[in-house]
């Protein structure tokens, strides 16, 4: 095996995913550790992808398509044999540079997801750009803004290469499709032990990776089944004298009734028994074609 990095891989694993055709998909978001990469970004684009990448602060662009030099002679010294900006042309800015340009009329306030403290709002807007590629323009993208409310507003930068029909609203859905990915492996990590493996073999990797997985499927869908609210005990060791008594995915579950997710997770307990802790008496809407439901979707969905 020869050595790729962690963008190498991610585009050989969308490729493969591509090739085989077995699961569509439109869009690819990514952090900044990606997004900084334009090899990764561009062979996303290849694929006939589109992309939402957080960048950062220092990732330069221009407003406008700059015009180039083709390879030639020049004034002084040896002739060019590589394409160039013209020196005529503006500097590309930096995207912090670039917030500063946005006029007060192109933010637009969303609800990014319903928190668990009420709905995360933020403040979008969004301008066409042309990224720098070799110190050349790339293809035409957007350049989106995201800036937290408050007196200490923190602004996130994203490129993508939608087309021009995107609507901002697009953008701000899928700026929170990461949240519950990320909330999933945390759950994962915390709830079910998917990190507490010490496998020697891929083959035995890959048993515990898919043994973790389907049990918190599980446990989002006995949750759902039963339909619990928010019941959270912070207490550490507390008896609810019953064998279920199991610490919630709780980010997960609201996910998949609800588009958003919290971003900082937090660990608490899920009672399964009734709320008089008992273990005898199952919820009288459960049905036992729900319970065969359950474990359908847990082995096929």
């Amino acid at each position: 095996l020869s050595f790729q990095t962690e963008p190498e891989l991610g585009l050989e694993m969308i490729t493969a995913l591509v090739e085989r055709a077995v699961l569509p998909f439109r869009w690819v978001t990514c952090d900044a550790r990606y997004g900084e990469i334009p090899a990764f970004l561009d062979g996303i684009a290849a694929l006939g992808k589109w992309y939402f990448a957080e960048v950062a602060v220092d990732t330069r662009v221009w407003r406008r398509t700059p015009p180039v030099e083709p390879p030639g002679r020049s004034l002084l010294g040896r002739p060019r044999t590589h394409p160039r900006v013209k020196r005529t042309a503006p500097r590309p800015y930096e995207m912090r540079e670039l917030v500063t340009l946005v006029p007060a009329t192109q933010w637009h306030r969303y609800i990014i997801k319903e928190g668990s403290q009420g709905p995360l709002a933020a403040e979008f807007a969004c301008m066409r750009v042309t990224p720098i590629r070799d110190e050349l323009p790339g293809q035409r993208c957007w350049a989106i803004f995201r800036r937290t409310l408050g007196p200490r507003s923190e602004v996130k930068f994203f490129l993508s290469n939608a087309p021009l029909t995107c609507s901002l609203q697009e953008f701000v859905r899928v700026s929170g499709l990461r949240w519950p990915i990320e909330t999933g492996l945390e759950e994962g990590k915390g709830e079910v032990g998917m990190d507490q493996y010490e496998t020697r073999t891929w083959l035995g990797w890959h048993h515990h990776m898919t043994h973790s997985i389907l049990a918190h499927l599980f446990l989002v869908r006995l949750q759902l089944v039963f339909q619990k609210k928010s019941r959270v005990d912070h207490r550490a060791g507390s008896s609810t004298h019953c064998a279920r008594h199991r610490r919630r995915p709780r980010e997960i579950a609201r996910y998949l009734g609800c588009s958003a997710l919290s971003s900082a997770p937090e660990l608490c307990r899920l009672l399964f028994a009734p709320q008089a802790d008992t273990c005898t008496t199952w919820p009288a809407s459960v049905t036992a074609a729900q319970t065969q439901n359950l474990i359908i979707v847990l082995y096929f969905s």
